[in-house]
């Protein structure tokens, strides 16, 4: 049986919905796309490591918000709803077409102050109800804005294929799969799939993904940075710089995880979600780029990038309550400088020096060293 086959059957039988067939769509372009996108993440990253294995990526047709890494019958995969895709896509237009959201990008006054959502983070791309509004609403109207949402939507795709392949890079997956025969990883921290292994386990091994995600997300800007013959002339500008660099992976890896993971009722149940808040997550993310610039003997930048970090985050929630109906909340990030918020980060540092050994053997990449108590 082709992977194809296998993908389409184990979906099924899981309830997912199967292999999504986008060939006889309008606009399947979209979908070869993003497919090439993470295909290429993999093949660089391959590149200069051979022994990282190759993994199988395709689209779950399924149209609410998640992706997945697991193994079937010895292929390493990773799944990615279609509604992910369509939900991503239309977050970031939805907020490059508001007048008042990034104003510094492009020409802010050709766009409405319309197009409100009842809820910006609906995770099913079929609920979706919009205003009586025609679909070019949804489109930046200013070209510099319309080319920003494209890009973050692409970094958003990038930080989550990235993610996933570490749960595989890792030994994430087999680990599991030690524990429970379904060794599936689902994004959706929503997802009673998870309830198997314990939330400590699970957020710690997702702290572990994230730390990855954004460090070869660095080494992904560094590259584009260095290629800029491989950008549009027009996008140049954006990837000329790392505080501009840094800033737009940032919208792009909070605005995803924002969407994935945050309800108003989770903060006081954060010990027992299978991922970490999204405000602990943009820590993690914060962090491992402030490292990467300590290593450089840059403290000077490895210091800015909290900085900016933290007005982005501040920008994606006031974002957020523009183009919805949702109010401005920012109880997520803020949690994070709390004493309970620093508290958990310290207990899944201290709980990876546990689980680092057991990851040992099973992964194909050198794992995080150990933490230490400051």
């Amino acid at each position: 049986m082709c992977m194809e086959d296998l993908f389409d059957d184990f979906f099924k039988k899981t309830g997912r919905g199967g292999r999504f067939e986008y060939s006889a769509l309008e606009r399947r372009e979209v979908f070869d796309h993003f497919l090439r996108l993470g295909n290429l993440i993999i093949d660089t990253l391959r590149a200069s490591s051979p022994n990282l294995p190759k993994p199988y990526i395709d689209f779950i047709n399924n149209t609410s918000l998640n992706a997945c890494a697991t193994k079937i019958s010895n292929q390493y995969i990773i799944g990615i709803n279609f509604g992910t895709v369509l939900l991503h896509h239309d977050i970031f237009y939805r907020m490059l077409s508001h007048k008042e959201v990034f104003t510094e990008i492009g020409d802010s006054s050709k766009e409405t102050d319309k197009n409100r959502v009842f809820n910006a983070q609906i995770t099913d791309f079929s609920k979706i109800v919009l205003r009586p509004e025609s679909d070019d609403d949804i489109i930046p109207k200013d070209r510099t804005r319309l080319l920003v949402a494209q890009m973050l939507e692409e970094l958003a795709f990038i930080s989550i294929i990235i993610h996933e392949y570490a749960h595989i890079v890792f030994g994430h997956v087999d680990y599991l799969s030690t524990i429970n025969n379904n060794s599936a990883i689902y994004e959706n921290p929503n997802f009673d799939t998870n309830l198997k292994f314990s939330p400590l386990l699970l957020q710690t091994l997702e702290l572990d993904a994230d730390s990855y995600s954004a460090s070869v997300g660095m080494e992904w800007l560094k590259m584009s940075m260095q290629n800029q013959q491989n950008i549009h002339p027009e996008m140049r500008q954006f990837f000329s710089n790392w505080p501009d660099m840094i800033k737009y992976w940032d919208i792009a890896a909070y605005t995803s995880k924002r969407l994935f993971g945050y309800e108003p009722d989770k903060v006081a149940n954060y010990k027992n979600l299978s991922h970490p808040l999204p405000g602990l997550r943009q820590h993690i993310n914060l962090a491992t780029i402030a490292s990467i610039f300590f290593n450089k003997n840059d403290s000077d930048f490895a210091s800015r990038t909290a900085v900016i970090g933290r007005d982005v985050a501040i920008a994606v929630e006031s974002a957020f309550e523009k183009i919805s109906e949702q109010q401005y909340n920012t109880d997520s990030f803020m949690f994070a400088y709390t004493q309970e918020g620093q508290d958990q980060l310290k207990l899944l540092s201290n709980n990876w020096n546990i689980v680092r050994p057991l990851l040992e053997p099973l992964a194909f990449a050198k794992l995080a060293p150990n933490y230490t108590e400051d």
